[in-house]
């Protein structure tokens, strides 16, 4: 029987755990939008939603799209010197009238005080994901990290395991690689230019699937005893999907949906994150 990785489940078992572990705590997370990407406001609203009920507060800063990015640059500065703020998120995609280019935003999210770094995405945090793993006191990407836990609550050893991960991003696919290198899987990374895709992945014990395809992963791409990690979200006429046909599903051992899957488990995540700072900065 196919078993379904149910992220709600696994969030809010994650949210018990880390609040029986810290039930005092006092974090607050400032989140960061420039501009109004439709995305963007969802994101950041389940974000709002899910603070409160982890009890996390949220400083809301929101920059109109004529934000230039010294604007930006001086309100992270802003919120870096501010000791009441524990975490900092720069909420992505931008929505600006003069976008960024991709060196802005990467100088922007580099800014961010690495003590503050809640989404895990600075060089600092980076680097030290390769060099402790999960055991790193800097915060992990959310999503690699939300993975992992989704995982780790339905018992799925990766210790051993060959693991074949889709889609190399710097936000989930490489520091998930490293992550899980790191807990003793044996980690194959492909990317757009990467040859046999289908066989790779057909050959893995745990496919993880973050390339934003719609549908992408087909029959051939898995087996019958194979674990399949859903991150990619696409919008279609029929709602959100995933990377993942649906009719996969019923083949394979066990998979996350999309949504419900990864989604809450990155959120969940950040949250854990926070708070972990917190902690640090308050010892």
């Amino acid at each position: 029987m196919t078993v379904l990785l149910d992220g709600k489940v696994a969030a809010e078992a994650l949210r018990l755990k880390t609040l029986s572990s810290f039930p005092q705590h006092s974090a607050t997370l400032a989140i960061l939008v420039a501009g109004q990407d439709p995305r963007s406001k969802s994101y950041v609203k389940n974000k709002l939603r899910t603070a409160e009920k982890w009890g996390i507060r949220v400083q809301h800063v929101e920059l109109p799209r004529d934000a230039k990015y010294s604007e930006i640059s001086n309100k992270i500065k802003e919120l870096n010197a501010d000791s009441k703020v524990n975490g900092i998120i720069f909420q992505l995609p931008p929505d600006l009238e003069k976008p960024l280019t991709h060196s802005e935003i990467h100088a922007l999210l580099e800014s961010i005080h690495p003590s503050k770094d809640a989404d895990g995405l600075t060089s600092s945090s980076l680097g030290s994901l390769v060099a402790m793993g999960s055991l790193s006191q800097s915060p992990i990407p959310a999503t690699p990290l939300g993975v992992l836990r989704l995982l780790e609550h339905y018992s799925i050893a990766v210790e051993g395991k060959d693991v074949c991960i889709l889609g190399k991003s710097r936000l989930v696919g490489m520091p998930l690689s490293i992550l899980l290198e790191h807990k003793g899987a044996t980690v194959t990374l492909c990317h757009s230019k990467t040859k046999n895709v289908a066989q790779k992945a057909k050959s893995s014990d745990i496919l993880i699937a973050a390339t934003g395809v719609n549908s992408l992963i087909q029959e051939s791409f898995t087996h019958p005893s194979q674990v399949i990690v859903d991150v990619g979200i696409v919008s279609t006429a029929e709602g959100i999907r995933g990377d993942v046909d649906h009719s996969v599903y019923k083949k394979i051992a066990a998979y996350s949906p999309v949504p419900g899957g990864v989604g809450p488990m990155t959120v969940a995540a950040l949250m854990e994150n926070v708070i972990k700072l917190w902690s640090y900065q308050t010892k």
